[in-house]
């Protein structure tokens, strides 16, 4: 999805309807939302939910959290960033979603074999987002929970 508009809702607008109406035509199939952390996967996954009619997961606050009974932030904490991106993966690799549209994490990519079984899943819809945009929309959201994010700062 190329979109130059700073609110997300208007990149909805360029969405091509022709390509939602051929994803909803694949009644079997996931949408899985792939991009940075502060990409919007998911404000652009509720979007899509709403418009579609399709059940809404956020792999970390819908999966990954309720596998593991605490927040993303704390497991990267207790874990470290390389140790998480391997039990994130794992978490992947058991999750089997139906006609859902995916929010992934900004980390799920780093894990070869998880990113393997998401693409079995659906179609997987890249959200390419500008780099500045994206450290804006970082900043904003003080977030804490990205792997990498404090690697080196002592």
């Amino acid at each position: 999805m190329w979109c130059f508009e700073r609110n997300r809702w208007k990149c909805l607008v360029h969405f091509q309807k022709r390509y939602l109406q051929d994803i909803r035509a694949k009644k079997g199939d996931n949408i899985i939302l792939m991009g940075s952390p502060g990409a919007g996967k998911t404000s652009v996954g509720r979007i899509l939910g709403r418009y579609l009619q399709r059940e809404v997961i956020d792999i970390d606050d819908d999966v990954l959290e309720k596998v593991w009974r605490m927040t993303v932030a704390e497991k990267l904490s207790q874990v470290g960033s390389d140790g998480f991106v391997e039990v994130e993966g794992q978490a992947l690799l058991q999750f089997f979603p139906s006609k859902a549209v995916v929010s992934l994490s900004g980390s799920n990519p780093m894990h070869t074999a998880a990113m393997d079984h998401t693409r079995s899943l659906g179609t997987v819809v890249y959200l390419d987002v500008a780099d500045e945009e994206i450290l804006n929309r970082l900043a904003a959201m003080k977030v804490n929970r990205i792997v990498g994010q404090n690697e080196g700062k002592r």
